[in-house]
């Protein structure tokens, strides 16, 4: 078995100015990162998860967030007939939209290191636009190489409640390491290398029983749950060594962020880590309770865009 590195050995990695906590050595692949972690021996053993057959989709409506997030816009559909005669009657439609719009994986371009500038792979900005210009790499490496594999959920915003200790989504509420490790340890989830880690904060669920100006409050202040910032919560992501994290909330950390504390930084640029946001995991969290277990095959299939930056997760969880 590989021997991967700790997050206290990363500190000798920087080299010409690179990150210092980069793993770019360990997970090479630019494209990939820690997506690698799901081997076809780990997507044959998450199929034996499966015994009902039940189906959970994880993707929220293209209509939602409602107005859009972070000054992106919103998704634009058009219905409209198909203009050609001989063809007969035929209707046709188009999308328009962001894809940091919704429920999306941000891909490992997305976000830069911002004081070295540098993303996953030791790539600059310039290089990523040279990438995507010739349509390799991004999107279409994860469409080829595919997101099959064991997922766990910790649902926090649940946990919480049935301990009395309610918060609410729409504020800047911290997420602690203690938090997610009682909470797996209450759920009996033990966590396997190449897990994808599912954290339910209740984002979804508040903004679907939010009124019109709690909406639009909640829009301008741009705060809201997510696992908090800090050493400690980089260190279990790190070394738990999960192939890929997702939430329900616009940016799976807290926000607004803490100065040098931005965790896209580090899972997206330094370590090859997906993240996955505006997942809707209300349904999820409801079948994992019935059954009462907390693990399950995930399936992914993202937009294959050669040199594509983020997609649609296009995710459904299976029991």
């Amino acid at each position: 078995m590989t021997k991967y590195p700790k997050y206290r050995e990363l500190r000798s990695n920087g080299q010409d100015g690179a990150p210092s906590l980069n793993t770019w050595h360990i997970f090479p692949d630019p494209s990939l990162g820690r997506l690698a972690l799901i081997t076809p021996e780990r997507t044959r053993r998450a199929v034996q998860l499966v015994e009902s057959g039940e189906r959970v989709n994880l993707d929220w409506t293209t209509d939602k967030p409602t107005g859009g997030c972070f000054a992106r816009g919103s998704f634009n559909h058009e219905i409209h007939k198909f203009g050609i005669a001989e063809y007969g009657l035929i209707i046709d439609d188009s999308f328009e939209y962001n894809s940091q719009c919704g429920s999306q994986w941000d891909g490992l371009w997305h976000f830069a290191h911002q004081e070295t500038g540098y993303f996953y792979g030791g790539k600059r900005v310039e290089d990523i636009i040279v990438e995507s210009g010739k349509r390799t790499g991004g999107m279409s490496a994860w469409a080829d190489h595919g997101i099959v594999g064991r997922a766990v959920l910790l649902d926090i915003y649940k946990w919480k409640a049935d301990r009395g200790e309610r918060y609410d989504p729409f504020t800047s509420f911290e997420i602690t390491v203690q938090d997610l490790v009682t909470c797996a340890k209450d759920l009996k989830v033990v966590f396997e290398m190449g897990d994808i880690l599912l954290i339910r904060s209740g984002y979804t669920y508040r903004h679907n029983n939010a009124n019109s100006e709690e909406l639009i409050k909640a829009g301008e202040s741009k705060t809201f749950a997510g696992v908090e910032q800090s050493e400690a919560m980089l260190e279990f992501l790190h070394d738990s060594y999960f192939s890929a994290v997702a939430g329900d909330a616009p940016s799976f950390e807290v926000m607004p962020p803490q100065k040098g504390w931005f965790m896209h930084e580090y899972l997206l640029a330094c370590w090859g880590i997906p993240i996955g946001e505006f997942w809707d995991l209300e349904k999820l969290s409801e079948t994992c309770h019935r059954k009462g277990r907390y693990d399950f095959l995930l399936s992914s299939k993202v937009i294959n865009v050669p040199g594509g930056i983020a997609s649609t997760p296009n995710a459904m969880a299976m029991f």
